[in-house]
């Protein structure tokens, strides 16, 4: 199976066996508005032989990057191993995008950056400043060994060489003309069970409880249009409420941003199944 080539807050790579199970047998494209570094669909099991596979994440650096990587995976690969792993190193290509000569900068660098800064900061966290929009997550640890490796680079291109990646707003993603009976994934942001009406913020845009009642709406709509709907989010009372008219289910998930190893205790997620039987 393909791994992912980047570090992913969020990662539903060892929690994507306990949803599977509750993917409809028959279906026609595969789609994903909130793909993030693709570790749900990598470990989905989704055949790109056999159906269409559409992945959206509003984040276009690693939409670029994934896209790159099949005409320039060795290039992307060599560069990202052989940038210098010091902080004071990391703090300096960070800042990159705030020089001028940043738009001048050629592709393969900019990919081997996003792989080079996700992969030596805190936990792959994706942080970026709100008002300004640069990445500022701190340096975490220094690596020895290779931050990505030519078999796991090769395995995900060819897992991903026929997928129709697109960066944009999900909801525009979602409305778009798929096959009759699709399958829709959606991993949102997920709600914050300490204080679910509050907006998430730091990754790319907002996405609040209003945009949490929007994508409920947009699954049903999906739905009633013949379409098989799965929502991922975190476990509470109000999300429970949130997919009243759904069909639930529990999942249990690891949780690893935890700055402390004591908060890094699985956690319990819902999900909410729309499915045409």
């Amino acid at each position: 199976m393909a791994k992912t080539i980047l570090k992913w807050a969020g990662n539903k790579t060892k929690v994507m066996p306990s949803i599977i199970k509750y993917f409809p047998h028959n279906y026609s494209d595969y789609v994903e508005p909130f793909a993030g570094a693709l570790g749900s669909f990598l470990n989905s099991g989704v055949s790109i032989k056999e159906h269409d596979v559409y992945l959206n994440d509003l984040n276009k650096e690693i939409i670029d990057l994934f896209v790159l990587m099949r005409s320039n995976c060795q290039d992307i690969v060599d560069k990202a191993n052989t940038l210098p792993r010091d902080k004071e190193s990391y703090y300096e290509i960070r800042n990159w995008d705030r020089l001028d000569s940043w738009e001048n900068r050629n592709k393969i660098d900019k990919s081997a950056r996003t792989i080079y800064l996700n992969k030596l900061c805190f936990n792959g966290l994706y942080r970026i400043n709100p008002k300004k929009g640069y990445f500022n997550t701190p340096y975490g640890s220094h690596r020895k060994s290779d931050l990505v490796s030519v078999k796991d680079a090769n395995g995900f291109v060819d897992a991903t060489k026929h997928v129709r990646f697109s960066s944009e707003d999900c909801f525009d993603f979602a409305r778009k003309d798929y096959k009759p009976n699709s399958l829709f994934y959606f991993d949102p942001p997920y709600v914050n069970t300490k204080d679910p009406k509050k907006e998430f913020g730091g990754y790319l845009g907002g996405f609040g409880w209003q945009e949490q009642l929007k994508l409920r709406d947009l699954c049903v709509e999906l739905y009633e249009k013949g379409h098989n709907v799965i929502v991922s989010n975190a476990m509470c009372k109000e999300t429970q409420d949130l997919y009243n008219t759904f069909h639930k289910q529990t999942v249990k998930a690891p949780r690893s941003i935890s700055r402390k190893a004591d908060g890094r205790k699985p956690v319990y997620e819902i999900l909410g199944l729309l499915i045409h039987e």
